[in-house]
């Protein structure tokens, strides 16, 4: 995370949602824990039980918003980024991630290319239900809640291919690190990590 999130430009307290029980870690930052359950927040310094589209802070409160772990895909996008855009301070930095319609897993589906699905994916050895987006719908609801597009980059490409055939999460990924090219290109990985500035 640190070869992404830049340093405090102004305002350095950064706001760290669905953080479960991890840590960005980045000493230039005072870190704000934000998760819609308690018990991962016990023991963090500061940490606030709450949803990402409703908020519990003033305007500009923020110099960068830190939203991984697929966050935005049990949540309301565009509310949460109307929130994001309400809390961060001008220029301050916003870091996303979220699973992509345009992934290999979703070839020959009808999830593949679309706006918004709702799917079923594996997590911790269970099954459940996620939404995935395009990229295009993501960095349309950017734009409209005032938000610059600075990097966007991918992960999982190689590994979405072999997910989509038939393969668990955690060997596809093995086979992944050990592979030195991917197999698809940047625009079709399957999570999508999004650096932007408020503007």
């Amino acid at each position: 995370m640190a070869r992404v999130l830049p340093g405090p430009r102004s305002s350095p307290v950064l706001l760290n949602v669905g953080s479960g029980i991890y840590s960005i870690g980045d000493q230039r930052w005072t870190e704000v824990s934000l998760d819609l359950f308690v018990s991962p927040l016990r023991g963090q310094f500061l940490s606030v039980c709450g949803k990402g589209e409703e908020l519990p802070f003033g305007s500009a409160a923020f110099g960068a918003i830190v939203c991984v772990g697929e966050v935005l895909g049990y949540s309301d996008p565009s509310a949460m980024l109307r929130q994001f855009r309400r809390v961060i301070e001008k220029d301050g930095v916003l870091i996303l991630d979220y699973r992509s319609t345009l992934s290999p897993r979703f070839w020959f589906k009808d999830t593949f290319g679309r706006m918004a699905d709702l799917v079923w994916d594996e997590y911790n050895g269970s099954s459940e239900r996620t939404w995935v987006y395009s990229p295009s719908y993501v960095s349309g609801l950017l734009r409209d809640s005032n938000f610059a597009i600075q990097n966007i980059s991918s992960v999982h490409r190689t590994s979405a291919i072999i997910r989509r055939c038939g393969f668990s999460s955690n060997l596809a990924v093995s086979i992944e690190q050990t592979l030195s090219i991917p197999l698809v290109p940047k625009r079709l990985g399957d999570l999508i990590l999004v650096a932007a500035r408020a503007s």
